[in-house]
């Protein structure tokens, strides 16, 4: 592959420092390459900035970083899908360019990359997540977006010097266009949010959910209902990330359920919160747990929260999906349960804990450290 030079530009949606999951992501691939010698500077998006024009330099977790102002409207929203905005002029500033990755950057834009990197001989690399499905309740926008990721995953992604991708499902599509390594998501296992709070002591049992459920990924209700029907009183689930009133929204039947454990003190709603409190509630519990269908979205996508838990020493509690079977050892630090009968398996599970101590604390915090997979990146870089 071409990447001949020390320094790699990283370009995306994310918003750096920690505004959102994507930052976590490049972040930790941004350390890999740090480790193996290689210099990375980011153009990330801002809610902040007032214009629309390229930041100065300013600093975020130790690397030089260049600000556009996040989309908002068509016009400027148009600007950002349909061209590579600023990167010419990053490039124009520096030398020595190893290539430039881009995280799941709209199609008209990365084949516009392409093209500009080329005549610079200059390797474009993506950096590829998710592959999102969308339905047939269509909009203009949604469309739009259709149309950009049919080419983004189909076409254009297959054309470039390379592709980070999150899951073997995306290595196995990939592999033989263009060299693909999988990183799962990663963490630096050295920060201080990794550290300290044990389980609350007590006779319950603590379950915790953190993130953005909505219908079409997670799906709360069915964590909700095995709640309801396990007749387990030491259970407690903690929901982080969504108010009461935001999932009754998704599941309105369910009101009646949810007035009744909160009032039975069985279910509690944080709302949104910052990612360090989140953290702080899935290290004072016994489990997390999330259910996803098994759709390409599940399939090709990999759950941050699991390597949080796990990273926090937490076991899990899921069905298979993505790579997770790699991961999990059944009982140990996890618990996997058959996806077509979730709901059964997990009250069967539950009644089990009324009778059984949760599972231990899993050890193996340092499975997702991003120290772990640096020869793994190495070896991508040397094809």
């Amino acid at each position: 592959m071409k990447h001949g030079g020390k320094r790699f530009l990283y370009a995306g949606g994310f918003q750096l420092p920690d505004k959102n999951a994507a930052a976590h992501r490049v972040l930790s691939v941004a350390n890999i390459l740090r480790t193996l010698g290689y210099e990375v500077v980011f153009l990330d998006v801002s809610e902040e900035l007032t214009d629309y024009e390229l930041s100065p330099m300013h600093m975020e977790a130790g690397y030089e970083t260049y600000s556009q102002k996040r989309a908002s409207g068509l016009r400027h929203w148009a600007s950002y899908v349909l061209s590579p905005l600023y990167v010419e002029e990053i490039l124009d500033r520096y030398s020595d360019w190893a290539g430039v990755i881009a995280y799941n950057y709209p199609a008209a834009a990365l084949y516009k990359l392409k093209k500009i990197c080329g005549k610079r001989n200059i390797g474009v690399y993506a950096d590829c997540t998710e592959w999102y499905e969308y339905g047939f309740a269509l909009s203009v926008h949604r469309i739009a977006v259709m149309l950009d990721t049919f080419f983004r995953m189909r076409a254009v992604q297959k054309k470039l010097d390379g592709l980070i991708v999150i899951s073997q499902y995306l290595q196995n599509y990939y592999e033989k266009h263009v060299p693909a390594v999988v990183l799962p998501p990663l963490v630096d296992k050295t920060d201080p949010k990794w550290i300290g709070t044990e389980k609350t002591s007590g006779n319950t049992i603590s379950l915790a959910y953190a993130g953005s459920p909505g219908t079409r990924k997670d799906k709360l209700d069915v964590i909700v209902h095995a709640l309801e029907n396990c007749g387990n009183s030491r259970i407690i689930l903690h929901v982080a990330g969504i108010r009461a009133d935001e999932y009754l929204k998704n599941y309105p039947r369910d009101e009646a359920l949810i007035s009744s454990l909160q009032a039975a003190g069985k279910l509690i709603f944080y709302g949104r919160l910052p990612h360090t409190e989140a953290l702080e509630i899935v290290k004072r519990s016994d489990y997390t747990i999330f259910y996803r269908n098994i759709s390409r979205m599940t399939m090709a996508g990999f759950p941050t929260k699991f390597v949080e838990s796990i990273s926090c020493g937490v076991p899990v509690i899921t069905n298979r999906t993505s790579d997770l079977a790699q991961y999990v050892k059944d009982g140990k630090n996890g618990v996997l349960l058959d996806t077509d009968h979730f709901e059964e398996e997990l009250t069967e599970f539950f009644g089990k804990l009324e009778k059984n101590e949760p599972a231990v604390r899993t050890t193996e915090k340092d499975l997702f450290d991003y120290r772990a997979y640096v020869s793994r990146m190495e070896d991508w870089l040397n094809i």
